[in-house]
Formats: C-alpha cells, sequence, structure tokens
C-alpha cells in the first residue's frame, strides 16, 4: 500500500513538472518574437545567390586545357586508325590502339580530378552562401527584434507569423561581392 502511494506521489509531481514546464514554454513563447524565413524565395530571388550560382555554373561548364587536348589526340588517333585501318600491319594497328587506351584512360583520370574539383567548388560556394544567408538572417531579426526564426519550409502552420524572407533578399544582395575565387 505505501509503495501505491510513493508511485502516486511520484505521478503528481511529474505531472505537475510537466504542467510547469509547459505553461512556461508558452508563456515564454507568447512574449518572445517569431518570423519566419524562406529559403527557396532566397535562393530564387537573390541576385547574390543567382550571381553565385552562375559563377559556379561557368566553372562546371568549362573543361580544363589538358581534357580539351586529349579529347582532340584521341580523336586524331581514332582517325588516323580508321583511315589507315587497311594498310597498317597487325602491330602499328596494336600500336595506336593502344596509344586510344591509354589517352583515354588519362582523360579519364583528367575528368575525375575536375569533377573533384567542381564538387570542391560547389562547398566553397554553399558554405559561403549559407554563411551569408545566416548573417543576413540574424542581423534581419536584430533589427526588427525577433528572437526566433524559423525556415517557412519547415513550418506546417503558423499562424500571423511574420515572414522576414525579403528583408533578408534586400540585406544579403546589399552586400553584394564576388563569389568566391576558384581554387
Amino acid at each position: 500500500m505505501r509503495d501505491a502511494n510513493v508511485v502516486k506521489l511520484f505521478m503528481i509531481l511529474s505531472l505537475s513538472a510537466i504542467l510547469a514546464v509547459g505553461f512556461s514554454t508558452m508563456s515564454l513563447a507568447q512574449g518572445t518574437k517569431m518570423a519566419d524565413v524562406s529559403m527557396t524565395d532566397i535562393s530564387n530571388k537573390s541576385q547574390k545567390v543567382k550571381s553565385a550560382l552562375e559563377e559556379l555554373r561557368k566553372f562546371q561548364s568549362e573543361p580544363t586545357p589538358k581534357m580539351t587536348s586529349l579529347s582532340l589526340d584521341i580523336r586524331k588517333v581514332q582517325e588516323s586508325l580508321e583511315k589507315d585501318k587497311a594498310n597498317l600491319k597487325e602491330a602499328d594497328k596494336d600500336k595506336l590502339e593502344d596509344e586510344i587506351r591509354t589517352k583515354y584512360q588519362e582523360l579519364q583520370q583528367e575528368q575525375q580530378l575536375f569533377r573533384t574539383k567542381v564538387m570542391e567548388q560547389q562547398k566553397v560556394v554553399n558554405d559561403s552562401m549559407m554563411s551569408q544567408i545566416n548573417q543576413s538572417v540574424a542581423k534581419v531579426a536584430e533589427q526588427e527584434g525577433i528572437a526566433v526564426v524559423f525556415l517557412k519550409e519547415s513550418i506546417i502552420y503558423s499562424k500571423d507569423m511574420p515572414d522576414i524572407t525579403d528583408k533578408v533578399i534586400s540585406h544579403l544582395d546589399s552586400t553584394m561581392q564576388q563569389a568566391p575565387a576558384k581554387k
């Protein structure tokens, strides 16, 4: 019987603690100014983000001079092989085919190196933009007296929560600088 009373007392104290935390959280939330921001809109509307993405696209679309050279070399050797195939000795054909394979392997290695550089550049640009966006969100929130900012894409429902996205975009674009330098 005594154990049952202890369990009841423990449950009452636990329930009281949970209710106290709940009510204090509700009162904190009511006194705390909150807002939301849309990362999708920032990505689609900010000139700074668009500029950084354009620089990244340019970087991705420019093959290295070595890749261009190797591609041309492969094409020349293949054309030579096709043109003179009937007149070449078997050893010469094998030599040209080996040359094509070797250059193709070099090209693949160069392409892999390029893909690695592109991934590194993507990370640099992404990290830089996220840092700048976070700084802009913090600055706008501070100016507006906002204590908590939520991602609009993560909120299921919010009633009357102000959206500071346009102000963040304005602040971000006002700090327009060059995109991070290529490595």
